[in-house]
């Protein structure tokens, strides 16, 4: 797909995410027949200064761009939807929930919910994570966000899936848990897999990896 239809696409999903709530605004309410009653179907065209710098995960570090992923890569936790000071909690997201950890909080283990799966049909595994962080460390893919390097055990030396497709050592799967080992402890840790360099890799043949 051409950059412009993708971006058609995510138009016309965000269209149907607003129509089918309501499209009614904080604190308020829905008016008439037609916003009672919702409606499928439509586009939402979106007015932006400039177009989007990347639809890649592993690259996106923008606003703009992290609220668009939501639609079509999402993450094993995510902060909750709700206003003001709720907002800053997270929940599950792609995971059953946020994380468990070994006492000295070195180790990060979350599970992948059961019945995920890609618009193909294919389910979503534990492989499409450990996939989407290990491809984040290449130096080819400029602009993303690099926490990743500094918070996993091994991530300063670690030169990305393209030179070494055995992947990164701390990052393991086991059936639908996926386990990080972390450099050093950290308690917030499941904050740090909201970010994009997080994400699931896209489905297909590693269609984002053509450069």
């Amino acid at each position: 797909m051409t950059r412009k239809a993708i971006v058609s696409w995510l138009a016309a999903v965000v269209g149907l995410v607003l129509l089918g709530s309501g499209c009614t605004t904080a604190g308020g309410s829905a008016s008439g027949s037609a916003a009672a009653t919702g409606h499928r179907g439509g586009i939402l065209h979106l007015l932006m200064a400039s177009d989007l710098e990347h639809l890649d995960p592993a690259r996106a570090n923008t606003e703009t761009q992290l609220q668009l992923q939501t639609l079509y890569s999402p993450t094993l936790t995510s902060y909750v939807n709700a206003a003001g000071t709720a907002g800053t909690a997270i929940g599950p997201d792609a995971a059953t929930g946020t994380g468990r950890s070994n006492a000295d909080r070195t180790k990060w283990s979350f599970t992948v919910r059961p019945n995920l799966r890609w618009q193909d049909g294919k389910p979503v595994t534990c492989e499409d994570f450990r996939y989407g962080v290990n491809r984040s460390f290449s130096d080819l893919l400029t602009d993303g966000p690099s926490y990743q390097k500094a918070l996993l055990k091994g991530g300063q030396t670690y030169r990305g899936i393209y030179l070494d497709p055995h992947g990164i050592p701390s990052v393991t799967c086991v059936g639908d848990t996926i386990t990080y080992e972390l450099a050093q402890p950290l308690a917030d840790f499941p904050y740090a897999v909201t970010m994009s360099s997080f994400r699931r890799r896209t489905p297909g043949p590693r269609r984002q990896d053509r450069l």
